[in-house]
């Protein structure tokens, strides 16, 4: 397991480069330390019909419009 001091020291040393290598190196310990943060999401519509009297949206799932 990666520390975190190699990850700082990898972002420091891409904020005095600014060489792309180093910020890939970095994302990669990143995902290879702390796992990946991709997730599947799906797209929750919202318009103005679904908007309530006190201003908030009401989010309808999937579930509801069946």
């Amino acid at each position: 397991m990666m520390t975190q001091k190699k990850l700082d020291k990898t972002a420091i040393k891409y904020n005095k480069t600014k060489d792309p290598k180093y910020k890939d190196q970095w994302y990669k310990l990143v995902e290879k330390t702390y796992g990946s943060n991709t997730i599947k999401r799906r797209i929750v519509s919202v318009s103005k019909c679904h908007k309530r009297d006190d201003g908030t949206y009401l989010i309808i799932g999937q579930s509801e419009l069946l």
